[in-house]
């Protein structure tokens, strides 16, 4: 009887204990004073809040999926950080707060919008290792990208089917020690390989995937952020014809279009009712990771893996064979990528380039409209602004613009959609 009197002693004390915390919780609630809720913010901002007790042990805020950030205690005895909104993607998102110890109260959450300029970041996409068939381990091919390359992101892609395990986590540990927000982002990808096509899907859940095209479709938008058709055309490759799915449309983003040949191929996708934009990765496999002459660019208002993968997802991005030459579509304030829901009855088109190298000219300038050629412009200048006003004809379209530089490098931007209702 002894020891069991001990026991309901001890069970006795545990339990004060606990509600003697649960009701110090209780009565720690947490608020946020800085900013208001449903403002529109941009740059980097100060987070304040204020709790109602002096025994919070501390606070972390974060602003959409943003990593935490610890708040300090200010003298005034409020709890502050600072948070650069560049680094997570435009639009609304919530500032979250969580207090610890956790309990009743002890978050807190307001709705903001984001809105910071879009600024251009290069980067390959599409890249090997001796994980699969290249030369080298990841740790040699990010640091490469990043420091030889000088890329502002980076992704391996070695072929799923050759990779085991261990080679898998040795490629996510090397991108994530590699990334430095702000400076340079290393996602992770694999590229599936198979007889009817070749697809790089981008931060994979992980590295087993369906064999069969279809079941590809469907495995894909929940097991990878961004996905993307490879090659169209090599030895054969072609999807199927781009046989349209709606499954698939809703996971893959990009095709690479490196030249005319794969332009056709993103044509037809395109007519088939595809919404994917172009991506000109250079699918090297050794020591040039970022340097053989062909890239992607994708603007986001800030360098972070969140933008990054944001950027590509939402098809806002372009190829391009030139190293520094900055490309802006537009469609009434639509940026390249973009699905315009509202009808449209006239179309402000504004095409913009800035090419820093002054000999570098624009030879030519060409807006497609539903596959084919509508308006050529020749400028002649490194760099140009050109603008026209375009009246539709009924029905569902996508624009894109070519631009051919006089040195021969070409650039091809992410379409625009549209839909122009009867009269």
């Amino acid at each position: 009887m002894r020891g069991f009197r001990l026991l309901t002693t001890r069970t006795a004390v545990t339990v004060m204990a606990a509600l003697v915390l649960a009701a110090g919780i209780c009565a720690a609630q947490v608020e946020i004073v800085r900013p208001e809720a449903g403002v529109t913010l941009s740059g980097s901002f100060h987070v304040i809040a204020r709790t109602g007790s002096d025994d919070v042990q501390g606070i972390h805020a974060r602003v959409g999926e943003r990593p935490w950030v610890a708040m300090y205690h200010a003298e005034d005895g409020t709890w502050r950080a600072q948070i650069d909104g560049a680094l997570a993607p435009n639009g609304e998102t919530q500032i979250r707060l969580q207090q610890w110890p956790v309990g009743d109260d002890s978050a807190a959450a307001i709705d903001v919008t984001l809105d910071n300029p879009l600024q251009h970041y290069w980067g390959n996409i599409h890249s090997h290792t001796s994980v699969s068939d290249g030369r080298m381990t990841p740790d040699d091919a990010y640091a490469y990208a990043r420091d030889i390359a000088g890329m502002d992101f980076f992704t391996l892609a070695d072929h799923l089917e050759h990779v085991e395990p261990a080679e898998w986590r040795e490629t996510v540990r090397a991108a994530t020690l590699t990334t430095e927000d702000g400076s340079f982002v290393a996602l992770t990808g694999l590229e599936w390989t198979k007889g009817v096509g070749h697809m790089c899907v981008y931060d994979p859940a992980g590295h087993v995937w369906p064999k069969e095209l279809e079941d590809f479709y469907t495995f894909a938008p929940g097991n990878c952020a961004v996905a993307k058709f490879n090659h169209p055309g090599w030895r054969d490759t072609n999807f199927d014809e781009f046989a349209y799915s709606a499954e698939g449309d809703s996971a893959i983003q990009l095709i690479e279009v490196r030249g005319d040949s794969e332009m056709q191929w993103y044509i037809q996708a395109l007519d088939r009712g595809w919404h994917i934009a172009p991506d000109g990765s250079d699918d090297t496999h050794r020591e040039r990771w970022g340097t053989s002459g062909r890239w992607t660019v994708a603007l986001a208002p800030g360098l972070s893996r969140d933008t990054m993968l944001h950027a590509l997802k939402s098809r806002r991005c372009y190829s391009t064979r030139d190293r520094n030459c900055r490309l802006s579509f537009a469609l009434n304030g639509a940026v390249m990528g973009e699905v315009v829901d509202e009808p449209v009855t006239t179309a402000v088109i504004t095409v913009e380039i800035d090419e820093p190298d002054e000999d570098d000219l624009i030879e030519r300038i060409e807006l497609f409209a539903d596959g084919e050629i509508i308006r050529t412009d020749e400028p002649g200048s490194a760099s140009r602004l050109w603008a026209l006003t375009l009246t539709p004809d009924p029905g569902a379209h996508y624009y894109f613009v070519k631009v051919t530089q006089a040195d021969g490098d070409v650039l091809y931007s992410a379409p625009i959609w549209i839909t122009t209702p009867e009269s």
